[in-house]
């Protein structure tokens, strides 16, 4: 995946062909990530395991304003991960996310590991739980887009820096969860206030449970992302912010009157 044909433009390099998922991203000619993606699923309590083994590419989307692929794996008969990585065309952010489906669980603990690039360094805000990946002359904001924005609001999950790369954990005390990850590298971008959250699913003007659809929403200044994404199969429209669907994923923007502006839109298998 890449913006343009020139040295510095963004690039997301991403390799699925052994039982690791490697990746790398550089955002205007700058190294960010590097290495396997690694993952810890506990499911109800039990063994930690390493999901790896045969990935196969389920979407491709490429157009002028993004590329999109998602990676799937069968971990058990009734577990999957589907992975998500977007690369933005104009833009100069990235989105990465793992959904964990597991239709007999109880409780999910799920743990995504990103790789940091050799020379990069990551440090964390105080008061939010953003984090900030420099690297000699660029700076990428990262966003738990799935962990509350404000650390004083208390939660299961966490994020930080360990031994080299990036460690998103979350927990689901259901069947499902959605472990979303965007990186912001937009020179103007930089310093303007970021907030981000969780958002409340609808279906016939019913709330959805967290098993079934997520979804989030990140701003920063007039900069305005929308991420949703189906965990269980319906045959209605469902609705968050105000935006109505039947796909199983929509990542979009928000445009000056408010309306969304679709990236990429999946449709049900």
């Amino acid at each position: 995946m890449q913006a343009g044909p020139e040295r510095q433009a963004d690039r997301l390099t991403v390799a699925y062909h052994s039982s690791d998922v490697e990746i790398e991203l550089s955002g205007r000619g700058a190294s960010l990530l590097t290495g396997a993606v690694e993952s810890e699923l506990v499911i109800d309590g039990g063994t930690p395991q390493r999901p790896c083994g045969d990935w196969q590419a389920v979407v491709w989307y490429s157009d002028g304003d993004c590329d999109y692929l998602e990676l799937q794996l069968a971990v058990t008969n009734s577990v999957r991960i589907d992975r998500q990585l977007l690369l933005a065309r104009r833009g100069h952010f990235a989105f990465i996310a793992d959904a964990i489906v597991a239709t007999q669980a109880a409780r999910i603990e799920y743990q995504m590991r990103l790789p940091v690039a050799v020379g990069a360094a990551m440090r964390f805000d105080a008061s939010t739980r953003e984090g900030r990946l420099r690297t000699p002359g660029r700076a990428a904001r990262v966003f738990p887009l799935g962990l509350p924005q404000d650390r004083v609001l208390g939660t299961s999950g966490s994020f930080v820096d360990r031994d080299g790369r990036l460690v998103l954990t979350q927990i689901a005390a259901r069947t499902a969860a959605c472990v979303p990850i965007m990186l912001d590298w937009h020179p103007r971008r930089q310093r303007l206030p970021a907030e981000w959250r969780s958002l409340t699913v609808s279906e016939n003007c019913h709330m959805v449970g967290s098993d079934r659809a997520a979804g989030f929403r990140l701003r920063m200044g007039a900069f305005q992302l929308l991420v949703y994404r189906s965990l269980a199969p319906t045959e209605e429209a469902r609705a968050v912010l105000g935006y109505h669907t039947r796909y199983e994923t929509v990542i979009g923007m928000f445009d000056a009157t408010g309306e969304v502006e679709p990236l990429v839109m999946v449709e049900v298998d």
